[in-house]
């Protein structure tokens, strides 16, 4: 068999031991946080990199593939610095003519060695260190070698390394576990070593079932452990060498736990942190931001504490007044901003301020796009773990692709139901919060749904628009249209309809003329059934919020729930200026079990 051959087969190996313990590393992952993910997070790392390497004649390409590969996969912390040891590895590895155990085990200590360095912070007893102590104890093996008569001395002693992880680690001795970083390179190193000893695969497949006693002992870790910072941060990045410094620099100026490996134009960042946009309106200065994911590891936290019950899921076109935000747990997926090639997430790494500024200086007009779909998935995933049922309330059907992702990948789970809110903004806020409410008094999830229906019937929005550039800008207005309202500089107001379509509902002059005929419809909304709740919305326009709140509590004699800046995504098709009016209406029906 040929040198590459040998670790093409190595490699695959390593991936395939790895997804046979997925789980059991996932049920240990209690730190830096226990978010049960450090398994999936390494499997995404390796997931498929091995495929595709027959065509490269030489091993040294092969690795560096298999490398550059991993580097752009990586997901997590202990993803992350699995791709900086590797990078370290395979530049020490020389690997065109056989590879001996001593120069593994050379390769090994180098390469944990300089990726200890590259790790502010550092704490023993983890995925790194673990590498650091196989490799010292390989090299003292002067009479063994990479053989399938000596792979079970070589896994004995990876066996024996990990154990100690749990000694080491001063954040874990007391709880015993081993790191679960640690576990997840160990079962990568004992399939690689498997495939260098030309070991059949059944013998590096688990074998023996986790003691009930660990798994429970896991759960009471989880639920004891909070974490220090909100969020936790991937990007991927163009930027240049010189600019790493200041990466750097910023990274550890708003958060912790930093990750920042470069590799040929791009920087793989992992972060976590307590104000990401602050963190973002400073790196988008200097490099490009080409994919960025998410977590809230607070709130992650906070749905294993209170487990059960209903979780209520959103978008981020839902304008939700913050006080309701403050009462109900709402898990807020972010659509995504694309301007230029700088992606951007709704209200967590840009907000309607922000991009406004940007927009000044950028000819190109932003677009947006429905949630990332992996951002979905693992919402669901975790939250389908930690609660009865998931109810999702997506923005429109018909101005969004965002429904149907949600929808799609609901079919995953047999406990997420996803609603169509048939609206946007503010009047979606509003159908979320009185979700919520329905939710935190306990009822059915049938009850819920049902009742769902017949409140979207009473929620609506009016919005009045400075002009329709935005919209026509954006896709929402068509062209003769727009040129028609542009060239009599009309003001149009605009709603939606019971479908969820956007609606063009009258046009006006000048914004007194357009608050007339606002009033005029709201009146007869209130006439036909009472207004029982309603807040103003507007984009980057306070002053003319205030006005209408004013007045409109003036005519409907009803204190009005707060004025709100609209979120990005819903600044963009609305454009600059344009204020508007959510609304809830009273319901032809008593909610109250």
């Amino acid at each position: 068999m040929t040198m590459s051959r040998l670790l093409q087969n190595a490699l695959k190996l390593a991936e395939i031991s790895l997804k046979a313990n997925l789980e059991k590393i996932n049920r240990i992952n209690v730190f830096p946080v226990a978010d049960n993910d450090t398994g999936s997070n390494l499997f995404r790392t390796v997931q498929g990199a091995a495929d595709g390497l027959d065509v490269l004649g030489s091993s040294s390409n092969l690795l560096e593939s298999y490398t550059q590969s991993v580097f752009l996969k990586a997901s997590g912390n202990s993803g992350m610095m699995f791709s900086m040891f590797l990078s370290n590895f395979t530049a020490c590895l020389s690997c065109d003519t056989a590879i001996d155990l001593s120069k593994l085990a050379q390769a090994l200590l180098t390469a944990s060695q300089q990726s200890k360095n590259q790790i502010d912070d550092f704490v023993s007893g983890t995925l790194i260190s673990y590498l650091e102590s196989v490799a010292l104890d390989m090299i003292k093996l002067t009479t063994l070698s990479l053989s399938e008569d000596d792979f079970s001395v070589l896994s004995d002693l990876l066996l024996t390394q990990l154990n100690k992880t749990s000694e080491e680690n001063p954040f874990l001795h007391e709880s015993t576990l081993v790191d679960a970083g640690a576990m997840g390179v160990h079962y990568w190193l004992t399939g690689f070593l498997a495939g260098l000893c030309h070991v059949e695969k059944n013998r590096v497949l688990p074998e023996e079932v986790e003691d009930v006693s660990v798994a429970n002992q896991c759960e009471s870790v989880h639920w004891e452990t909070k974490p220090n910072y909100n969020y936790c941060v991937q990007i991927t990045l163009n930027i240049s060498e010189e600019m790493q410094s200041q990466l750097s620099s910023d990274l550890a100026a708003d958060g912790d736990c930093n990750l920042n490996l470069y590799r040929h134009g791009q920087s793989r960042v992992h972060v976590h942190t307590n104000n990401s946009k602050a963190l973002f309106k400073k790196i988008m200065t200097y490099a490009e931001v080409t994919e960025v994911k998410i977590e809230n590891m607070m709130m992650q936290y906070q749905a294993n504490q209170s487990k059960g019950g209903i979780a209520i899921v959103t978008d981020s076109s839902a304008d939700i007044p913050q006080d309701i935000m403050d009462q109900y747990p709402i898990h807020c997926i972010p659509l995504t901003i694309t301007h230029g090639k700088q992606v951007m997430l709704d209200g967590l790494t840009i907000d309607e301020l922000d991009l406004a500024s940007r927009m000044q200086s950028h000819s190109e007009y932003p677009k947006t796009a429905s949630p990332a779909l992996g951002m979905i998935k693992d919402t669901f995933s975790w939250l389908s773990k930690t609660h009865e049922h998931v109810i999702v309330v997506a923005l429109s059907s018909k101005m969004s692709a965002t429904y149907q992702a949600f929808k799609t990948l609901a079919n995953e789970f047999s406990n997420i139901s996803v609603i169509d809110s048939r609206t946007t903004s503010g009047a979606h806020g509003w159908l979320v919060a009185s979700v919520a409410d329905l939710a935190s008094k306990g009822l059915s999830v049938d009850h819920i749904l049902d009742k769902t229906q017949d409140m979207i019937k009473n929620i609506d929005i009016f919005v009045l628009l400075n002009d329709c550039d935005a919209m026509t800008k954006s896709g929402r207005f068509g062209r003769a249209k727009a040129w028609v309202a542009h060239t009599m500089k009309l003001k149009p107001i605009v709603g939606i309809n019971q479908d969820g379509t956007g609606v063009l509902l009258g046009n006006a002059m000048s914004l007194p003329k357009q608050l007339e005929k606002l009033f005029k419809m709201i009146r007869q909304k209130h006439e036909q059934n009472p207004i029982r709740r309603f807040s103003i919305l507007h984009a980057d326009n306070h002053a003319s919020a205030l006005e209408l709140e004013s007045a409109l509590e003036q005519k409907l004699a009803l204190k009005s729930s707060g004025i709100m800046p609209v979120s990005a995504v819903i600044q963009l098709h609305a454009g600059q200026g344009a204020i508007a009016v959510a609304i809830e209406q009273e319901s032809a029906h008593d909610f109250a079990e």
